[in-house]
Formats: C-alpha cells, sequence, structure tokens
C-alpha cells in the first residue's frame, strides 16, 4: 500500500509511517500485523505493481536506491539507458527543461550514430510479421519491415531510423530534435 503524504520530508514519513503501522495493527485481530517497509522520495506510481523511485529503508540511511518496479527501466523489451538517467536526473534536480535538453543530446547523439550500443540493445521476440495488427509500432517489427529481413531482432527501432533513413532525413529528424 503506498500512501501519499504531501509535503513531508523523509524524516516526517518515516515517523507518520510507523504510526500509521502500529495503528492498524492495534485495531486489528491477531495476527494481523501491518509492517512499514519503507520511504519512496520522489516516487511516481503509474498503476498498480507499476512505480520508480528513490527508495529509503531506515531514517538513517543517506543515499537513495534507485528502484523501479514493472515500468520501462526494468523490462528487457526497452531500451532503458535513457529512460532511467532522465528519470533520476528529473528526481535530483526537479527541473524538466534539464531532463528535455537531455534527452534532446540523447536523440542527436543516436541520429549521428554516436550512441553506445549497450544502451541501445533489448531483448524482444520477434513473432514473424503476420503475428501483429495492421499498423503496429513494435520495434522488431519496424526492423524487420526496414531492413526486409526475417530474423530474431535485438536492436533499438532508433538505429533502425538511422540505419534506413537517407542523409536529408536524418538532418530533417534531427532538426525536429
Amino acid at each position: 500500500m503506498f500512501v501519499l503524504l504531501k509535503g513531508a520530508t523523509k524524516e516526517q514519513a518515516f515517523k507518520i509511517g510507523l504510526e500509521i503501522a502500529e495503528a492498524v495493527t492495534a485495531t486489528n485481530p491477531k495476527p494481523v500485523k501491518l509492517k512499514f517497509e519503507k520511504v519512496y522520495l520522489p516516487c511516481v506510481l503509474q498503476t498498480k505493481k507499476r512505480y520508480v523511485g528513490y527508495m529509503y529503508e531506515s531514517i538513517d540511511q543517506k543515499e537513495p536506491v534507485f528502484d523501479a518496479k514493472g515500468i520501462e527501466t526494468v523490462r528487457r523489451d526497452s531500451c532503458p539507458a535513457i529512460l532511467e538517467r532522465s528519470i533520476k536526473l528529473l528526481f535530483e534536480t526537479r527541473d524538466i527543461s534539464q531532463v528535455k535538453q537531455f534527452v534532446q543530446r540523447q536523440c542527436i547523439k543516436v541520429l549521428d550514430g554516436r550512441a553506445s550500443m549497450q544502451d541501445l540493445t533489448f531483448a524482444k521476440e520477434y513473432r514473424g510479421s503476420s503475428s501483429y495488427r495492421p499498423g503496429a509500432c513494435v520495434p522488431a517489427l519496424e526492423l524487420t519491415r526496414c531492413v526486409c529481413v526475417c530474423v530474431c531482432v535485438c536492436v533499438c527501432v532508433c538505429v533502425c531510423v538511422c540505419v534506413c533513413a537517407s542523409a536529408s532525413a536524418r538532418d530533417e529528424m534531427r532538426e525536429s530534435v
């Protein structure tokens, strides 16, 4: 269970969390016990079982742990590097313009062919073109359409765009970023 404590500090969140756990435990028959686990500050909760945040497991913990569950940074079928770094930058600066500048710089690196392949690699099974609905935008499908090869693909669609696009198309994409 997540409890939103607007404006609370890490210390206040630990205190309130422990109080809530004690109150719930006291009002329920034994052996029911609510255990307080951790504080996320900051945190983005997308849906049930899909969240990301800086996790603190004790009030004395100085450095947070980046914890992501069910979102693209922990899934094998997406390119985690830019997303994770973007989220960390947002958490640390709380300035969306810095995140935007970072993402734009990374897109330019991809378009210029200067991006690390490790940052752009993901694993996703290619099920064959007939397995996808018409118009589906699936990286593995896009890459096979672009290269015209039916293989198990483990390369980011961003690389596909760079490989397939003409120099003028790449310049146009770079200008739009």
